[in-house]
């Protein structure tokens, strides 16, 4: 299991060296550790998106014996979707803006 995620490590930085040196200075680099603060909020929100259904789920059943758990199921899957997906139409818009910008 280690060395696979030593495997992805070495993939991550050499993406992430050639970002930062695709045009030969670190100019990129503050918008990259945006990026990757934006990525690690997004996933901690995931994981507790991911994990609250399911907490109610198990609770709903063992407790009040109910089975809400698949629509609360596609509920959260499709919040999940959408909440993964917001930061794309986000840096989307914003290279728009500024190639709109450069012209």
């Amino acid at each position: 299991m280690a060395r696979v995620l030593g495997i992805f490590n070495l993939k991550i930085c050499t993406d992430t060296a050639q970002i930062i040196f695709m045009d030969g200075t670190l100019e990129r680099l503050q918008t990259l550790l945006q990026l990757s603060d934006e990525f690690e909020q997004t996933m901690s929100g995931n994981l507790v998106g991911t994990i609250a259904p399911g907490i109610i789920n198990i609770a709903g059943v063992l407790l009040l014996h109910t089975g809400f758990g698949m629509g609360l199921y596609y509920l959260s899957s499709a919040g999940q979707l959408g909440y993964t997906l917001y930061p794309l139409a986000k840096h989307q818009d914003k290279a728009l803006v500024e190639e709109k910008h450069k012209e």
